[in-house]
């Protein structure tokens, strides 16, 4: 994702812009700038499983919620 740019997701007829992004359970690590500067993302949901995230992964200006699925032990790895 290029720096400002909007998350689109496709769906059955067409693209859209994604807002609540919700990763794979099956997912362990966030990496590095993944998602830096998403204009769009205002939701991030964290699987239980991640392990790591890495530098401003998450740092999108309009993100205001981090839901995570685990545990607060769980939490405390990453």
């Amino acid at each position: 994702i290029l720096n400002g740019a909007d998350l689109y997701v496709r769906n059955e007829e067409n693209y859209e812009i994604c807002t609540d992004l919700k990763l794979p359970t099956y997912a362990t690590e966030v990496r590095s700038n993944v998602f830096a500067g998403c204009k769009s993302i205002t939701t991030v949901t964290l699987p239980p499983y991640i392990e790591f995230i890495g530098n401003a992964a998450l740092s999108c200006p309009n993100l205001t919620t981090i839901k995570f699925n685990g545990t607060i032990e769980d939490w405390l790895k990453i």
